[in-house]
């Protein structure tokens, strides 16, 4: 898969505002790869350091890769 930050950077973007605004707590993000970024609400929250494709795939609880079916 070729990521780029232009177009999948946004979308992951907008996956941690919508996780984000539902959560609400206090927390920093990093999220590594291509489509990453970093992100933090308040102050004193937990820290977490991923790859950006790990986390959509945990919190839309998709753990493994998408496979097609033949």
């Amino acid at each position: 898969m070729h990521l780029t930050a232009d177009h999948d950077g946004v979308i992951v973007a907008d996956v941690v505002a919508e996780w984000a605004g539902r959560h609400r707590k206090d927390f920093e993000l990093t999220l590594t790869g291509p489509a990453g970024g970093a992100w933090k609400a308040g102050a004193g929250g937990p820290s977490w350091t991923l790859d950006a494709i790990d986390f959509c795939r945990a919190i839309s609880r998709r753990t493994a890769s998408i496979t097609s079916a033949s």
